[in-house]
């Protein structure tokens, strides 16, 4: 699995965010949120072999920035590019149904859907995908 580092993932997110947004959002990040600690997480959860495969990794950083609310605006959009990114630069292709990825965007925002649901419903998109299971490579 590749992965950059937690310091160069802050700055990836940063940048997707701010790509993300249109004139009139607003930028920059949450006062008293931590970008750090919203994605220490699934860094902690690789760490301690709490995911299976790229799709859960994915799910467990886009849940944390969703959730995590460190933006001030684009916190869902963010999320879904920093997932998409993950599952790109680990050679998984997929195509998202506009209506159904909405709707779970939406739904791992407010709570209603886990990280284990968004990586069952990850893993049902692939086109293509060249991943392993339990082989993380740092």
């Amino acid at each position: 699995m590749r992965m950059p580092s937690l310091e160069e993932m802050c700055l990836i997110t940063t940048e997707l965010h701010d790509r993300s947004l249109e004139p009139n959002h607003l930028t920059g990040l949450t006062s008293g949120t931590s970008l750090i600690g919203a994605l220490a997480r699934p860094y902690n959860q690789m760490t301690y072999g709490l995911v299976g495969d790229i799709f859960d990794v994915a799910a467990s950083f886009c849940e944390a920035l969703a959730r995590g609310h460190v933006f001030r605006d684009g916190n869902k959009r963010t999320a879904f590019a920093v997932m998409t990114y993950i599952l790109d630069v680990n050679d998984v292709r997929f195509r998202f149904p506009a209506g159904r990825t909405e709707d779970m965007m939406v739904s791992v925002a407010e709570g209603t859907a886990s990280a284990d649901q968004l990586a069952w419903f990850l893993r049902g998109l692939t086109v293509e995908a060249s991943y392993n299971l339990r082989e993380i490579d740092r």
